[in-house]
């Protein structure tokens, strides 16, 4: 976004999200917290049938949209053709070029490409990356409590 207020108000409320670096399966695997954004974008995944499918449902487009390097290397690079990287990566805004992204759309384009690679998985694995975005969650939740406390008081 253009406007100056509105990018200043978004990087105050950006400091909730986090980032998280774990070793499995040989390899380093590094995961941030989830944006609205990114949280609609994995729903749109989710089976509402059933608790259990409902919970195993949200695992893999979970981990998906919040995974951002393997072995140090940006998940856009690992997963897209120099043909679909999209946009001029310099001119992206500021949260975007963190995550090793030109523009959204780039980022969900790779999320979907990364969602049909966890699904070839075997399951533990996905649970193990799972673990950790649902423990970034819990610490972001706690950073933006204390935000908006503050705030509103």
């Amino acid at each position: 976004m253009g406007n100056k207020l509105l990018n200043v108000i978004k990087d105050e409320l950006w400091k909730g999200a986090s980032f998280k670096e774990i070793e499995l399966g040989g390899h380093k695997w590094k995961l941030k917290t989830l944006n609205d954004g990114e949280t609609v974008w994995r729903d749109k995944y989710v089976q509402a049938s059933a608790s259990y499918s409902f919970v195993t449902s949200q695992r893999a487009p979970t981990v998906a949209v919040s995974l951002i390097e393997i072995d140090g290397v940006p998940v856009r690079d690992l997963v897209l053709s120099d043909d679909e990287k999209s946009g001029d990566f310099a001119a992206a805004e500021d949260w975007l070029r963190v995550l090793g992204f030109s523009s959204v759309s780039e980022r969900y384009k790779v999320a979907e490409k990364v969602l049909e690679w966890l699904q070839e998985l075997p399951t533990e694995i996905v649970e193990e990356l799972y673990k950790v975005c649902l423990e970034l969650e819990r610490n972001r939740r706690e950073i933006m409590e204390k935000v908006l406390k503050k705030t509103l008081s």
